[in-house]
């Protein structure tokens, strides 16, 4: 049996394809133009562009688990369950840290860019506990949003989407507007 890979499919299309070099993939997502996808594949971030071409390692991520894509070409990502947020080009290069552990953050994943490109949300663990946290670029400085929520989703012009079974406020934080 085949290893699963990445599939596209056009809406106004019938056909799907596989793409090429894209076997067992974790967490895929879209570049800002959405020209090119990243994701994880066999311990390496990887980047695919649609018009074609190979697939080409970015970093090492042992395991994956979520990435966000900036227009100014910045990718944000999580490497593994155990690891900080780390940038990194869209061309590849070397990760840079962009997120502190701390003693009381535990595992940080499920990382997304805000409309500015600078400021960022994520997704934390620690000892059974969730808690949404926001982040900028080039400050190792998080800051609590909301605890115990899920399926968080972020829309212009500055509304957070997410599901609470109680009062999940942590604190606030402005993200400014395009």
């Amino acid at each position: 049996m085949a290893a699963p890979c990445l599939w596209v499919h056009l809406l106004d299309s019938s056909d799907a394809k596989p793409l090429p070099e894209t076997d067992d993939p974790l967490t895929p997502f879209w570049s800002p133009d959405s020209r090119s996808l990243a994701f994880g594949s066999h311990g390496k971030l990887k980047r695919v562009d649609l018009a074609g071409g190979p697939t080409v390692d970015l970093c090492d991520a042992p395991r994956l688990v979520g990435g966000t894509w900036s227009r100014d070409g910045t990718i944000l990502f999580s490497p593994d369950y155990q690891s900080a947020l780390y940038q990194i080009p869209a061309k590849g290069g070397t990760p840079v840290r962009a997120s502190d552990l701390g003693r009381e953050a535990g595992q940080h994943f499920s990382p997304s860019f805000l409309p500015d490109g600078k400021h960022f949300l994520f997704r934390t663990f620690h000892i059974g506990r969730t808690a949404i946290m926001a982040g900028v670029l080039g400050s190792m400085q998080t800051k609590p949003l909301l605890n115990e929520v899920r399926d968080t989703q972020y829309a212009p012009p500055g509304w957070l989407l997410f599901v609470s079974r109680g009062s999940p406020l942590s604190g606030s934080m402005r993200t400014g507007r395009n």
